[in-house]
């Protein structure tokens, strides 16, 4: 029986003008069709309180938002529910769960970004898109 072979790249997305440091582990990845990975990401901004999470799948020039922790409360994006988890803590730590990878479907570039917490006065910018508001 053949394996069919996932190949995810992690790389770091950061949306900060700042020069806070934003780390992403592992920064690679080959897996099989059925593992279990965890991606992770930290950053020293004493700011930030939303670390998001998007994929770039092959050949598609979009980033699809998969979810995000807003300080201790993560979400998951309805259509990536039951492929990922995501948990954590935005004001320092996120981590991705891949489960049960899929064959072509899971393979892709993964970001890790961070950013402040969304003002009260401002509707949320994250659940959808990379734009930022500034309040």
């Amino acid at each position: 029986m053949e394996r069919q072979i996932i190949i995810i790249l992690a790389v770091l997305l950061s949306v900060s003008a700042q020069n806070d440091d934003i780390h992403q582990s592992p920064s690679d990845l080959i897996s099989h069709a059925g593992e279990y990975h965890d991606l992770y990401c930290n950053h020293s901004g004493s700011t930030f309180r939303v670390i998001l999470w998007y994929q770039q799948s092959t050949g598609d020039t979009s980033l699809k938002l998969i979810g995000y922790v807003n300080y201790k409360t993560p979400n998951v994006e309805s259509s990536f529910e039951g492929q990922f988890n995501v948990s954590g803590d935005g004001a320092k730590h996120s981590t991705l769960h891949l489960l049960k990878l899929r064959a072509a479907e899971d393979s892709a570039v993964y970001y890790c970004a961070a950013k402040e917490a969304q003002c009260p006065k401002c509707p949320p910018s994250y659940t959808k898109s990379f734009h930022l508001q500034h309040c």
